[in-house]
């Protein structure tokens, strides 16, 4: 019998693992082709893991990483509030940048950009496509599944995204990464498909794509370094931009609110036993066939066989503007084992202190 879900020491030795192999087998294939180095990472020290673990485990995979389709709509709102996260992501990583500015530890990194219609196509595939794929199967896949269904909801959602932001090793592309997982796997529990988080994953990395492929074709590259690398250590420069990053995230925030609105919506299958809210009343739903609800009132006491039905189409209830009755995050917390979190994550914990030391020193 197949298994629905990850466990947490898998999900964690899988990750320790990992970062062990990108640490060294991955920065040895990039430094040789960042082209090829990229595809070799992704696909091979990212995605297979998955694969592996889930076959060797005989997990129901289709079941554990939620690989179920979204609709049109749902695609175009997803896109749309990762585009409007952006400002928040920049914020959150230009604060790092900051904090290091003020010890002069800032390092430039060098990011590939594309300068030719070409290298944009090539580079959206590996870049945006392919780590929207493979890194979503991982932590939104195996580690959302197996922390939720290991704890709970809420905090498969957290602990996958913080260990998303650590997989970068990156001081300076820390924090940014982790409100990415968490806006990620909110929106994977939410429509119950892993494809939201590849759809959103892929929208963010391609801007960025795009972002530099229209810098570099409007800018020298070598000009424009320089600037970057002067503005990244001038900590009243970097100021300025926390402050302007810091409004058009609070504005646009506004809009992602909304948009989780709508999403919430239209994601409601209001499928047999969930319930939804409508003019104020919850309603617990007994029966669904060929897109008509059969539901009863949740307040109402009598004896089930005698209660009050009330019968709506799916497309009538989203019309009505019926909502979930049931909050995402409400489960309980599970008792887990904590050497199963506890070894894998000193071994992360070593190798993220160990580059650290060498990001200060080498900055230093």
């Amino acid at each position: 019998m197949k298994k629905d879900s990850y466990s947490i020491l898998e999900a964690n030795t899988t990750y320790l693992v990992m970062a062990l192999v990108l640490m060294t087998a991955g920065a040895y294939v990039q430094e040789r082709s960042f082209e090829s180095g990229i595809f070799i990472t992704e696909y091979v020290f990212v995605l297979l893991p998955v694969l592996f673990v889930g076959l060797r485990g005989k997990i129901d995979m289709k079941k554990a990483l939620r690989l179920r389709g979204i609709r049109l709509k749902q695609a175009v709102i997803i896109v749309l509030i990762a585009a409007a996260l952006i400002p928040t992501v920049a914020f959150a990583n230009t604060l790092t940048i900051y904090l290091l500015s003020l010890q002069n530890k800032v390092i430039v990194p060098p990011i590939p950009t594309a300068s030719t219609t070409g290298e944009l196509g090539l580079y959206f595939f590996l870049i945006a496509i392919s780590a929207g794929i493979c890194e979503e199967f991982f932590f939104r896949g195996m580690m959302l599944n197996a922390f939720e269904k290991g704890i709970n909801r809420k905090w498969g959602v957290i602990i996958s995204a913080v260990l998303f932001g650590v997989f970068h090793f990156n001081m300076q592309n820390l924090l940014g990464p982790i409100v990415l997982g968490l806006m990620f796997g909110y929106i994977v529990q939410l429509t119950d498909s892993i494809f939201a988080g590849v759809l959103a994953h892929t929208a963010n990395n391609g801007i960025a794509v795009l972002a530099g492929y229209l810098g570099s074709v409007t800018a020298e590259n070598a000009e424009s370094i320089e600037v970057t690398s002067a503005q990244l250590n001038d900590s009243s420069a970097l100021l300025g931009s926390l402050a302007v990053l810091l409004v058009m995230a609070a504005v646009l925030w506004v809009v992602i609110l909304k948009l989780l609105k709508i999403l919430r919506k239209d994601t409601n299958t209001f499928e047999e036993n969930s319930e939804f809210r409508l003019r104020g009343v919850d309603y617990l739903v007994v029966s669904k066939y060929n897109g008509s609800v059969t539901a009863v009132k949740r307040e109402d006491m009598t004896p089930a066989e005698l209660r009050e039905t009330f019968t709506y189409t799916v497309k009538e209830l989203r019309r009505l503007n019926a909502v979930g009755a049931e909050k995402l995050w409400n489960d309980s917390a599970k008792a887990y084992s904590v050497k199963h979190m506890l070894l894998p994550w000193l071994g992360v914990a070593a190798i993220y202190l160990w580059y650290v030391h060498m990001h200060l020193s080498y900055a230093g």
